[in-house]
């Protein structure tokens, strides 16, 4: 099956520019995109929505006599404010690592600039707005009050004492803004919610750690193995809705010619994840020319639901109509086919149905005496609200 992208020139200027080394095949249809009447602010639009300025100026530099003169000088000034922010943010990084370290809090960074550096090999060439560390569970109230008192503020409102620790068993991550608002820090216990009820061993992303070089300090984090698990459980959670997502599964793979792949499959079987790793691995083939091991592609292939998922995924990548909802129907119905197994998808539907959530201590706020009424009020929210019948989504 051919994946329905890309539609315009524009688009297929991204896709030839979604790597960091281009080949002679895409090199030579690039410089033909460019001699076609574009629609350069089309491209200036969807470029950054993709996270692809740093690599989209640093392609079309070595073109730039094809490239509008106005056109070229917004992309420089967009990847100049890139990698100055990336700077800022990286030494904000070390800081908040030295902050956690020097309260005995272990703490992996992962995303953000470590990707950055360990895949792409340079600082700039990503586009990124969070800051993700990775803490252990008995860590998490710990760090939550040191970031509170060095001046960070949750974005959401106080939670009562047992909403909070709903929370920490349902969610799994706190994002915490500077006073300044410049600073957005996720500290995450888990890689997704509960309710996508994946089987984490509790040390499972804490073994095989390798070093990153951010500037003169070296931190650890996910080895490649575990980092390509990560990103396709968490971009599968987004929808695949970024282009920039799925050149990382591409750009890990390549740089990482002696990737253990056994060992990612083995994990991504214990996990439940497997069809979401496989899913990473056809879009980045199909999309992005990655080569994979044969073994591996033909494991890809055999399951019979990656091709219709994938093309979900092709058919809305440049849509702009990207749904925020944890509710819309959309990501409901791409979440439940995105797990291999049939318990899976009903623990996931369960939990989505009946777990509290923030909606529910908002609009109905209660005593935590009367915490267990939740159970009842959110089922009955939904099926008011969305019309909500879990089972038929089940198949």
């Amino acid at each position: 099956m051919t994946l329905a992208i890309p539609n315009r020139p524009e688009e297929e200027v991204l896709f030839c520019c979604a790597r960091t080394s281009i080949n002679v095949e895409n090199s030579d249809r690039l410089h033909s995109l460019l001699k076609q009447n574009l629609d350069w602010n089309y491209l200036l639009e969807i470029a950054p929505l993709h996270g692809m300025i740093p690599l989209l100026y640093t392609h079309l530099k070595n073109s730039s006599d094809a490239v509008p003169e106005k056109v070229f000088k917004q992309l420089q000034t967009h990847f100049e404010g890139n990698a100055k922010r990336n700077l800022f943010l990286a030494g904000e990084l070390i800081k908040t690592l030295d902050l956690f370290k020097q309260h005995q809090i272990e703490a992996i960074p992962f995303k953000g600039p470590t990707l950055a550096i360990s895949i792409y090999g340079n600082l700039a060439m990503r586009q990124f707005g969070d800051l993700d560390i990775l803490i252990h569970p008995k860590d998490v109230l710990k760090a939550k009050e040191i970031l509170l008192n060095h001046g960070y503020k949750p974005p959401t409102s106080s939670l009562t004492k047992a909403q909070e620790s709903a929370y920490l068993k349902s969610a799994a991550e706190y994002n915490f803004i500077s006073q300044d608002c410049q600073v957005s820090v996720e500290t995450h216990w888990g890689i997704v919610p509960g309710d996508f009820s994946l089987a984490f061993p509790p040390e499972l992303f804490w073994e095989d750690l390798q070093p990153v070089t951010i500037g003169e300090r070296k931190v650890l984090s996910f080895s490649p193995e575990n980092l390509l698990l990560v990103l396709c459980i968490q971009r599968s959670k987004h929808l695949w809705e970024r282009l920039d997502w799925i050149c990382d599964i591409a750009e890990v793979v390549r740089n990482n010619p002696q990737l253990n792949w056994d060992k990612v499959i083995d994990k991504a079987t214990q996990i439940g994840c497997q069809r979401m790793l496989y899913l990473g691995v056809y879009l980045a083939k199909e999309f992005l020319k990655l080569e994979v091991p044969e073994a591996v592609w033909t494991k890809v292939e055999n399951d019979s639901k990656i091709e219709k998922i994938s093309l979900q995924v092709s058919q809305s990548l440049f849509t702009q109509q990207r749904e925020r909802s944890p509710l819309g129907y959309r990501r409901v119905l791409f979440h439940l086919a995105s797990r291999e197994r049939l318990r899976d998808r009903i623990q996931y539907g369960w939990r989505l149905a009946t777990v509290p959530t923030q909606v529910e201590w908002m609009r109905s706020p209660l005593p935590d005496s009367l915490y267990f009424l939740y159970y009842f009020l959110r089922p009955i929210r939904l099926i008011k609200t969305h019309k909500l019948r879990p089972l038929q989504y089940l198949n």
